[in-house]
């Protein structure tokens, strides 16, 4: 289990800044259910984003790793990318 403080974790605000796709290069999570940290937004361990198509995987996963966390689906979610993180 992960403390919603652990310098692990990073949380991105379900804002217009993830809903909507902004100009440039971006990675598009279509269909999927997410761990969602109530006041903090989208969780994402080191940066993998800690979603999955499947609502099952997530709905077994979560409350072993953050059972603080909360489980949203979202039918679209935009992160720009920022190509020196894989250069």
């Amino acid at each position: 289990m992960l403390e919603p403080d652990n310098n692990q974790l990073a949380y991105v605000a379900i804002d217009q800044d993830v809903l909507e796709a902004p100009n440039g290069i971006i990675q598009h999570y279509k269909d999927h259910w997410w761990a969602v940290h109530p006041e903090k937004g989208l969780i994402f361990y080191y940066k993998s984003a800690q979603c999955n198509k499947s609502r099952e995987i997530v709905a077994t996963l979560v409350p072993k790793l953050y059972p603080w966390a909360e489980i949203k689906f979202f039918p679209s979610i935009f992160r720009r990318i920022n190509i020196s993180d894989y250069t």
